[in-house]
């Protein structure tokens, strides 16, 4: 990953103390736009300069903005512990090109890195905003920054009519990803047959999903927020799906399905155990490293 030096000079008046714990992802409203384009622009508003800490072209092409280290001006709830990445385009109605969204990925994997942080999100998680738009990769993006692992976006299951002899790449991230989650042992073949339909229904059923064998909006949704769970919890009800997740995985213990109470942990504690991990009934990282490890 190359990062260019924009060199840009800013004005007096920018903040610094920034302490990174998260990511905020934006787009710049503007289908063809540079470093510099956004550096005059909030200039004009008054600030010390560009208000994100990067931006991302269209090319791929990574730039520095404001230091890390400064306060940023692009989240007013976020700007004093965040790092805000900005990616050229307007994403309301484009498509982003595969080069930039790998840059983003590789950008984000690097700051997560860096500062050890767990949390990625898109402006508008944190702000009344349609930013980063509509057509940005978000749940993607952040799966992969956090995981490793790309969510599938696709609204319904592919179907074999769109396959390839070698196989759909989408059926493909779909299978290894049911394969992780439920233990099923898939062939990865990227063919949308029966026992890959059937493992959808499977994985919609513990979500409390309807079993259509449709990969939709809500199936994407509960699948980003078991691989980008934010922090260690034990008490998640606020975390239905990744919630569930952790029931269809350890037992519910008599709690209520999406809801983590005394009864999931009992249940979560005992995994734990069986595991070789410490039982305190907290999903944190080495407990999720495990559920989503095919071979536990």
């Amino acid at each position: 990953m190359n990062i260019i030096q924009s060199n840009i000079k800013f004005n007096s008046n920018m903040a610094y103390g920034n302490k990174p714990d998260t990511i905020v992802l934006h787009h710049a409203e503007a289908s063809s736009c540079s470093v510099y384009d956004v550096d005059s622009w909030h200039k004009a508003n008054g600030w010390a300069g560009i208000g994100y800490h990067y931006f991302v072209n269209k090319k791929g092409e990574i730039y520095t903005g404001r230091p890390e280290n400064a306060i940023g001006a692009h989240c007013p709830s976020e700007n004093s512990h965040s790092i805000g990445i900005c990616a050229e385009g307007a994403y309301m109605t484009e498509q982003m090109p595969v080069l930039q969204k790998q840059a983003l990925i590789d950008l984000g994997k690097y700051i997560k890195n860096k500062y050890g942080l767990r949390i990625v999100g898109g402006h508008k998680e944190y702000y009344s905003t349609d930013c980063p738009g509509t057509n940005y990769p978000l749940a993607e993006i952040k799966a992969a920054i956090l995981n490793g692992t790309p969510a599938v976006t696709t609204t319904t299951a592919p179907q074999a009519t769109v396959q390839t002899q070698q196989g759909n790449d989408t059926v493909k991230i779909i299978q290894s990803q049911l394969n992780a989650l439920l233990k099923l042992g898939l062939r990865v073949d990227g063919f949308n047959g029966a026992e890959t339909t059937k493992g959808i229904n499977t994985f919609k059923g513990a979500m409390g999903l309807p079993q259509n064998g449709e990969w939709d909006l809500e199936t994407v949704k509960a699948i980003t927020e078991i691989y980008t769970r934010l922090e260690d919890w034990t008490e998640a009800g606020h975390f239905e799906y990744a919630t569930r997740y952790i029931q269809y995985r350890v037992g519910s213990g008599g709690d209520k399905l999406g809801t983590f109470w005394t009864g999931t942990k009992i249940c979560l504690q005992n995994w734990q155990t069986s595991h070789g991990l410490k039982p305190d009934g907290v999903a944190g990282t080495n407990t999720w490293k495990k559920l989503i490890d095919e071979n536990c």
